[in-house]
């Protein structure tokens, strides 16, 4: 069973704090946390904003994956976007994940925007390699209800250490759609592809109907 408690403070429209807890009643356990700042210049539009959160693993004793160790997993996030001129903005985040003092990664991302369209790189060093890359996105209505929506990445890994250290490069782009007939109604579908040297290529479609039960 489990409880979730969700909490949000709005100061004029400028500062903006919330909070969330997830809990499992019946093992006494929390399994997530998380609470974030927000500040919105009323002028240029600038924002700045800062957050943690921290997971706990959750998993059935009959569950499959029971079986392999799992660890908590705490993250700090931060960044701003500052408009620069007509549309255009700047925008800049960071991530520290940490799992222990020895397992922990670092990102930076550094972007250009226009509305929903955004393009910029990306740099992670850290747990499970590092990478440095290219990235974009976009999302666009084509009417009120059709929303099309797509990314890419450009990447470059340098992963593992010792005898089995390699360097490569790997394309990736996501295309989909969403369909929203009215509130409660979200109809999705997606394309993935993956470009890599040490695979054949991979190309997957995927599917989403979603139901929001709500009440006034």
């Amino acid at each position: 069973m489990l409880l979730g408690l969700h909490g949000r403070v709005d100061l004029k429209n400028r500062i903006r704090g919330r909070f969330e807890l997830r809990r499992d009643l019946l093992f006494a356990k929390t399994i997530g946390v998380r609470a974030g700042l927000e500040y919105l210049g009323r002028v240029r539009r600038e924002r700045f904003w800062a957050e943690y959160n921290r997971r706990e693993p959750f998993l059935r004793a009959n569950s499959f994956f029971s079986s392999f160790g799992s660890r908590a997993r705490d993250e700090a996030r931060g960044g701003f976007t500052e408009p620069v001129w007509r549309e255009f903005a700047v925008s800049a985040d960071a991530t520290l994940i940490a799992f222990d003092e020895h397992d922990q990664s670092r990102s930076f991302r550094l972007a250009l925007s226009h509305g929903a369209h955004s393009i910029g790189w990306r740099i992670y060093r850290g747990f499970g390699g590092d990478q440095d890359g290219l990235v974009g996105s976009t999302r666009f209505t084509l009417w009120t209800p059709l929303t099309v929506y797509g990314s890419f990445g450009l990447v470059n890994y340098r992963y593992g250490e010792g005898t089995f250290e390699r360097d490569d490069g790997a394309a990736s782009a996501t295309v989909g759609t969403e369909y929203r007939p009215n509130p409660s109604w979200t109809l999705r579908a997606q394309v993935e592809a993956l470009d890599h040297p040490a695979a054949s290529g991979d190309v997957r479609a995927l599917g989403e109907i979603t139901y929001r039960f709500g009440w006034r």
